[in-house]
């Protein structure tokens, strides 16, 4: 290990877990391995002292991840996620989600300010910048991650507003880029490690506007409609290897991309009364859904769109009363 002040924190907390369990434990890391980022080592340290447990944790000399059986071990307490658009709002909510609940997380976006300071709030987190429509940009972006990650959130995702008549082909197109082929581009960058690992999970961001398309939002329907289909396409195509691919439609969430709309207190007020469970959605809805669906709880669930709206899309017919 290059830090020799972080190689005796280690030794120390080998000695503290010896006492623990009373029986000598030998070689938490053999003299030979090493942690190719201190980041990783704190990681390991922090998981240590948190578990109290002991594992054989060893690293290549690359500092690739190529795991033998201990360390895969490890990886049952341990695993690790890419978040896109995880520069404020949802997708900070789910960075923080996995990171509390034992992940380490690479937080993704466009705006590289942004995703810095949302991962300085946020343990074990990795922030990386780059834009999910250039191929190259994330390639770069992933690299930096150091790993294929064991989950990948296409949280990423823009609505321009406007009358669909006065949108322009680039508005529309871009909407199309960024919420539908991004998604496509960062789950094809990673799909080939996760064939050969022979697991993965990938979660798309669809909308229940992809499901009852509303008005004056140009492309962002068609697109979020695009992401459940491409997400069952994955999911038939990818099955056979062990990926999983579902996605998540979120409703009326007080959050992300609708927060200004909720600044308005009469939509506030009627909207959150239309929805039949009561009240707004709110970012952690959203993330305890992708948690769920990362989770051994769901491992039989597969293209599967999980709507997360207070039951908001089958309440059609509630709104249009008899009298």
């Amino acid at each position: 290990i290059s830090d020799k002040n972080f190689s005796q924190k280690l030794k120390n907390k080998q000695k503290e877990i010896d006492l623990i369990y009373k029986d000598k434990i030998s070689n938490i890391f053999d003299e030979e391995s090493i942690i190719y980022k201190n980041e990783r080592a704190n990681k390991i340290y922090k998981f240590l002292k948190l578990f109290n447990t002991r594992y054989m944790l060893k690293l290549s000399l690359k500092g690739r991840t190529d795991m033998n059986p201990d360390l895969k071990s490890f990886r049952k307490i341990m695993k690790s996620a890419i978040v896109t658009g995880a520069g404020a709002g949802i997708g900070e909510a789910i960075s923080k989600k996995l990171s509390d609940n034992n992940y380490r997380v690479g937080m993704l976006d466009l705006n590289q300010d942004n995703v810095i300071e949302a991962s300085k709030k946020i343990d074990n987190t990795t922030p990386l910048c780059g834009d999910v429509t250039q191929e190259e940009s994330i390639v770069e972006a992933f690299k930096e991650f150091g790993e294929t990650p064991d989950l990948l959130v296409n949280n990423v995702g823009i609505v321009l507003f406007g009358p669909l008549e006065e949108h322009s082909i680039n508005d529309y197109s871009k909407s199309l880029n960024i919420n539908l082929l991004g998604s496509f581009i960062t789950s094809r960058i990673l799909i080939t490690d996760m064939i050969k690992r022979g697991s993965g999970s990938i979660i798309n961001m669809s909308s229940i506007n992809g499901i009852n398309p509303g008005i004056g939002i140009g492309a962002y329907p068609a697109s979020k409609a695009g992401i459940i289909s491409m997400t069952q396409q994955m999911a038939i195509e990818w099955g056979k290897f062990g990926i999983r691919v579902n996605c998540i439609s979120p409703g009326f969430i007080d959050a992300g991309m609708s927060k200004p709309i909720y600044e308005d207190n009469k939509v506030r007020a009627l909207r959150g009364g239309a929805v039949p469970s009561g009240r707004l959605g709110e970012a952690d809805d959203i993330a305890n859904a992708v948690l769920f669906l990362d989770s051994d709880n769901a491992s039989y669930i597969n293209g599967h769109n999980l709507v997360v709206d207070g039951g908001v899309t089958s309440s059609v017919i509630a709104q249009l009363p008899r009298e």
